[in-house]
């Protein structure tokens, strides 16, 4: 059985209806064919960070159906300004409360907004196999921030979370200082360009007094004259 084909049948769907719109080019299948071939041949990563590949959340959908199978042993998904949306988010969230392979998922540049953040938070409070997780740039806001931090306070397996340039503002910062006060076991987090003031900045640095396993911490710093951490 050909686990991947679901997804190889959406991409040929895609590149049909592509080629019948105008000022369309052909890339888009030749770019995923190309990662599906490499993963068909033994790569523990599926790249589909190229370009020309837009999964967009029914390609996510087809996606998470090749990832809820333990036959498909990925260990990196790399899913870079693919337009997932945040209901491609939750797709993929969902299949990796089932999947233990993947250690590293990276869907920066998304748009999944607080409606993907929170399934990706919901997954987090049970998946203990994923260590690297990049969510910057995807328009989260307090409501998913506070959902990150309620993850973090149970989750015993993300090492390294990067989640700069998006707007958690300061309710997420402080339920993310309150987070990390009870977490023992994230060493890398990246929190620039969230809108955080600085009173909260200097929250989040005093949690880190209690906090042991953090190695590295980016806040950037406030501009001369601004109130906010950029």
């Amino acid at each position: 059985e050909d686990i991947l084909a679901e997804l190889e049948a959406y991409d040929k769907k895609e590149a049909q209806a592509a080629s019948h719109a105008p000022g369309r080019h052909d890339g888009s299948p030749g770019a995923l064919q190309e990662a599906l071939h490499k993963v068909r041949n033994g790569a523990a990563t599926l790249d589909l960070s190229h370009w020309s590949i837009r999964l967009g959340a029914a390609g996510c959908e087809a996606l998470a159906d090749c990832l809820a199978r333990p036959q498909l042993q990925l260990t990196t998904l790399l899913l870079r300004c693919c337009d997932i949306n945040g209901r491609g988010a939750t797709a993929i969230a969902d299949s990796l409360k089932k999947n233990e392979s993947v250690t590293k998922l990276d869907l920066n540049s998304n748009q999944i907004g607080d409606a993907g953040a929170t399934a990706i938070a919901d997954m987090l409070q049970t998946n203990v196999k994923l260590r690297w997780l990049d969510i910057e740039g995807n328009g989260i806001g307090a409501n998913g921030g506070t959902a990150l931090a309620d993850a973090l306070r149970i989750n015993r397996g993300l090492v390294s979370l990067h989640a700069s340039e998006n707007s958690i503002a300061d309710a997420g910062a402080a339920n993310l200082a309150r987070a990390l006060q009870v977490n023992n076991k994230l060493e890398i987090l990246w929190l620039d360009s969230n809108n955080i003031s600085l009173k909260s900045g200097e929250a989040l640095v005093a949690a880190l007094k209690s906090n042991s396993t953090l190695k590295t911490v980016h806040l950037a710093t406030p501009r001369p004259g601004s109130k906010l951490l950029t």
